[in-house]
């Protein structure tokens, strides 16, 4: 559907019921969630002394909340506890990121992500009188430091604003791209997550604190070398995440009505927020047909002033979808293949990371051809790294798996993604103590194979495993 609406003309709504569609009714404040996640969230962009300041430049009836480490403040008027909290942060998140690095670094992919003194460290940032009451965010859940920033960390942020009556802002500050990875569409108004802020009545901004990736830095070169139409691996250049990020975020943020910005000061979108949500208009329509109440339905707004651009939701949905469960698992399973298999492409040489420990290996590859000149795998991967449910004496789990097989010069000849779904009878199970579970997997390719990699997720145990290895083709 289409609203045009002129600026120079207020539209006609008179001939309309006089009650509010769906209880709507002014709005006499703003409401504003600030999401700090990962990374140094106060250089360059110095985004910490922007929301402080942006804080202090609201209206007394403004409210603010505040998200970090998985948990949140109610909304509220108390600026000053919020500023307190904020400085507080900014003194020490760097460190805490530090810690969390080296945790990561140190335990791999162990249930047991943080130590004890990284959890006490985060738990010391949260005590005080003079600093907002936080609880734990619900449902922000996983076991690896990723959780601090990934779509289930995002989607519970705005679930939270759903709480809230009227409309929310939630700004994301992070030094790092949001995990769109590949759940973002040609269509950004169909991303799960402009859905999921759209029907919660929360606009979605994010703003980058930082540069370049290290990877990126490391691997050297700001240009795409290739894959940019097809968004695939780059070679020794800027990786296609970092290339294809300020697009994407920008796509996602203007469809739910936000604003996303990269390598600029966050002052400047700090400002533009604050300036953009003092005044808004309520635009209403009376649908020809009545669908299901969990039916997405598009919006498009026109101006036809020269200059001026209208920030909206771009689509709006009456109640959550029995869907959404289902869309998040596969988008968040994808994203971490996809990181997953980046990772191995191009990787850094050993030397140019300091104090990284390598994780055992919990998967590996045997490749051979077969008389068609089809790659066939032999993936073996380590089941105690897999969370097997107990369903009646069979026990069960599903993994993402993702490969991808690159020729001598390092473009991708072959792809392939699939669902294992695993059933494995009590005495299969019993044996995954000692012996790792195989199965063999054709790839079609086209071309000349060099290399394959390979990587599988589990959702419930949130552990990714991957590998690489060599193919050699006999003449």
């Amino acid at each position: 559907m289409t609203l045009s609406y002129s600026t120079d003309q207020q539209p006609d709504l008179s001939s309309q019921s006089s009650v509010e569609p769906f209880g709507l009714i002014p709005q006499s404040h703003r409401t504003f969630i600030i999401l700090l996640a990962r990374g140094r969230l106060n250089g360059p962009a110095r985004g910490i002394d922007a929301a402080i300041a942006f804080i202090k430049g609201l209206l007394p009836t403004d409210r603010v909340a505040l998200i970090a480490f998985l948990r949140a403040s109610k909304p509220t008027t108390d600026h000053g506890a919020a500023i307190r909290f904020l400085e507080r942060y900014r003194h020490h998140h760097e460190a805490l990121e530090g810690r969390l690095q080296a945790d990561f670094r140190r335990l791999a992919f162990d249930p047991v992500t943080l130590s004890t003194a990284t959890r006490r460290e985060i738990d010391a940032l949260f005590r005080g009188d003079e600093i907002p009451s936080f609880v734990e965010l619900p449902g922000a859940t996983g076991t690896t430091a990723s959780r601090y920033l990934n779509l289930n960390y995002l989607r519970r942020a705005i679930q939270f604003g759903r709480r809230f009556g009227g409309e929310k802002h939630l700004i994301v500050l992070t030094d790092k791209p949001l995990p769109l990875g590949q759940s973002t569409t040609d269509d950004r108004s169909d991303h799960i997550l402009v859905k999921l802020a759209n029907e919660s009545r929360v606009t979605l901004s994010h703003i980058n604190t930082g540069g370049l990736s290290g990877h990126t830095m490391i691997r050297g070169g700001l240009f795409i070398s290739r894959g940019a139409g097809t968004r695939s691996a780059s070679g020794m250049g800027i990786t296609d995440r970092d290339f294809f990020a300020p697009g994407d975020h920008r796509d996602v943020a203007e469809a739910t009505g936000g604003f996303s910005s990269f390598y600029r000061e966050a002052s400047s979108t700090f400002g533009r927020l604050e300036r953009s949500s003092r005044v808004q208009y309520l635009l209403a329509y009376y649908p020809k047909s009545a669908p299901s109440p969990d039916t997405y339905r598009s919006i498009r707004v026109e101006i036809n002033r020269p200059g001026v651009s209208a920030h909206y939701r771009h689509g709006y949905r009456l109640g959550p979808s029995q869907r959404d469960e289902d869309d998040f698992r596969n988008a968040i399973a994808a994203e971490a293949v996809q990181q997953a298999l980046t990772r191995l492409t191009d990787a850094a040489p050993r030397s140019m990371i300091t104090n990284a420990r390598v994780a055992p290996p919990a998967l590996r590859i045997q490749p051979s051809m077969d008389q068609e000149h089809r790659l066939v795998l032999n993936i073996a991967f380590d089941p105690r790294w897999v969370a097997f449910k107990d369903d009646g004496g069979e026990f069960r789990a599903i993994l993402r798996l993702g490969i991808v097989v690159d020729d001598r010069s390092g473009h991708q000849v072959g792809e392939l993604t699939r669902s294992l779904n695993l059933a494995l009878s009590s005495d299969e199970y019993a044996r995954t103590k000692k012996d790792w579970l195989a199965i063999d997997v054709t790839v079609p390719v086209q071309g000349l194979p060099s290399r394959v990699r390979a990587a599988a997720y589990d959702y419930e145990a949130d552990r990714t495993m991957a590998a690489a290895a060599t193919i050699t083709i006999r003449r």
